[in-house]
């Protein structure tokens, strides 16, 4: 038999801390959602694009708060006198997707991290790592790591504390509070002043402020919600796009499995993307295998193309927007290689510049999505590097298409399935004949290089494909009208009809062809 000498061991005549945590009633913290992002304008809650930073943490962008200093010469967070002298710029390090992080120990920030900044070189450092590296020297200063600037203790300025959310709590500027002050409090706030002076209302006075106090902690929860409506995001959404069958925003599930966000009790889908709006089209130029037509005029001639929108679409889609909008027109045929190909579509001229037309469009419309710099490739496998005149992208690497193509010299088998033939030449072909001599230099950039002028689009099969599923669905519409007029069933839409006739008869089915 075991024995049970230590079965009780373990037993404990107290309570631990989060023990006594899980019977008391919640406390009350800041959401997320309450605190102004890292990224984010003090002012206007927006991503900053040129942060300045003041001795007391407080971040803008300067081009809103040169506005705001210029009207009122004070500080929106806490009212006190401000002026452009007292901002210093910020300098933050990102990494390779994006995010902010500690230039010295390449940790990205998040929202637990404590950081600072050093004044006089404004770059922005992890507490705990500037600690270890700066060490201060003989004369009671520090260096900075990057700059190798002086300073002192009283520089280093807290940006964000995870322990001390104060800083960065919305409900406590000032510019917010003011704008958004309830009328119902200044209304009971008078009031109290009236019976403070009454000492036979003192008990009454009591409860009203009470009762501000309670209201004006009520209000502070939509100050974020109503300041939005003020300061909008720059960024515009379509509100015509249309919705996705089957992917959702997954809102409704963050909210049922995290407090910080918004609570939402329904399924809502999302908007499609600027690809998938366009799938239809594809499809059904797909499906008629129709082409496109294209006609490039250079400073040497006429150049007729041919591209196969029934066979990659995408690339022929950012191809013919490109043409629409006129981004090929001045752009130089900056690079020739003798039998082998050349090259062009960099409105820079340099080889370095150029990108989809999808991207160009949002970034013209701004537009909330983001919307892929390059497209991705888009091999078929009738398409080859065979011959003279091909079309074909020019990338840096795997799903890097941009605005760049090259039209081949000869046949280049070693291209296929590493760039996207969207093309061919079937106009113009002793025009490559005679850029195939071209003199070039060292860096393979003709001496006298080819320009594109202008560029005609003789036929655009996506703009027909448009209008003609819109005039399908017309079409269905109408047909679907009809078959319900002409129903037999007409006493489903009218059955108030026959209500009051009565037919009597001991006859099966008398009433089939009534």
């Amino acid at each position: 038999m075991v024995s049970s000498k230590h079965r009780h061991s373990k037993d404990k005549l107290y309570l631990l801390p989060s023990e006594l945590a899980l019977t008391q009633a919640p406390v009350r913290s800041n959401r997320p959602s309450e605190l102004v992002p890292l990224d984010s304008c003090f002012l206007t809650l927006n991503p900053f694009s040129n942060p300045f930073c003041t001795i007391n943490g407080h971040i803008f962008d300067y081009d809103k708060i040169k506005e705001f200093i210029t009207l009122y010469g004070k500080n929106p967070i806490n009212s006190l006198p401000l002026s452009l002298d007292d901002l210093f710029p910020l300098h933050f390090t990102k990494d390779e997707n994006g995010f902010f992080q500690c230039p010295l120990s390449l940790k990205r920030f998040t929202s637990n991290s404590h950081i600072v900044t050093v004044k006089p070189s404004g770059y922005v450092y992890s507490y705990n790592t500037l600690k270890e590296v700066a060490k201060k020297e003989i004369d009671g200063f520090m260096h900075d790591p990057i700059t190798g600037v002086k300073f002192g203790k009283n520089d280093i300025i807290t940006i964000q504390d995870p322990h001390n959310t104060t800083l960065r709590t919305i409900s406590n500027f000032k510019h917010i509070n003011s704008y958004f002050k309830p009328k119902s409090t200044q209304s009971t706030e008078s009031n109290t002043k009236t019976t403070n002076t009454k000492s036979t209302h003192s008990l009454t006075t009591d409860n009203t402020t009470q009762s501000v106090t309670s209201e004006s902690t009520e209000t502070k929860h939509g100050l974020l919600e109503e300041h939005l409506k003020i300061f909008k995001n720059d960024k515009s959404t379509d509100i015509n796009r249309p919705k996705h069958e089957l992917f959702t925003t997954g809102s409704q599930a963050a909210s049922f499995t995290s407090t910080a966000t918004t609570p939402s009790y329904k399924v809502e889908y999302r908007d499609k993307t600027v690809f998938e709006v366009r799938l239809p089209l594809y499809d059904y130029v797909k499906k008629n295998k129709q082409k496109a037509y294209v006609k490039l005029v250079t400073t040497d001639g006429d150049l007729n193309l041919l591209l196969h929108t029934d066979r990659v679409p995408v690339t022929c889609d950012s191809f013919l927007q490109h043409c629409e909008d006129k981004y090929y027109d001045g752009c130089e045929f900056f690079r020739s290689v003798s039998d082998f190909m050349i090259q062009t579509g960099d409105p820079t001229n340099t080889g370095l510049g150029g990108e989809s037309a999808f991207y160009t469009r949002a970034k013209r419309a701004n537009l909330a999505e983001k919307v892929p710099k390059y497209l991705r490739d888009e091999f078929d496998n009738t398409l080859y590097h065979v011959g003279t005149g091909v079309l074909s992208m020019a990338n840096k690497g795997k799903h890097t298409n941009g605005s760049q193509f090259f039209i081949t010299f000869t046949t280049c088998s070693h291209l296929d399935n590493v760039h996207t033939v969207f093309g061919k030449v079937v106009g113009g072909l002793e025009i490559l004949r005679k850029w195939n001599t071209l003199k070039v230099d060292d860096e393979e950039r003709p001496l006298n290089p080819p320009k594109i002028l202008q560029t005609i689009i003789y036929s655009n099969p996506f703009e027909d494909a448009k209008v003609s599923i819109s005039k399908e669905l017309e079409e269905k519409k109408l047909q679907e009208k009809k078959r319900v007029l002409n129903s037999n069933t007409k006493w489903l839409l009218n059955p108030q009809d026959n209500t009051n006739k009565k037919y009597k008869s001991n006859k099966i089915g008398y009433l089939i062809n009534k």
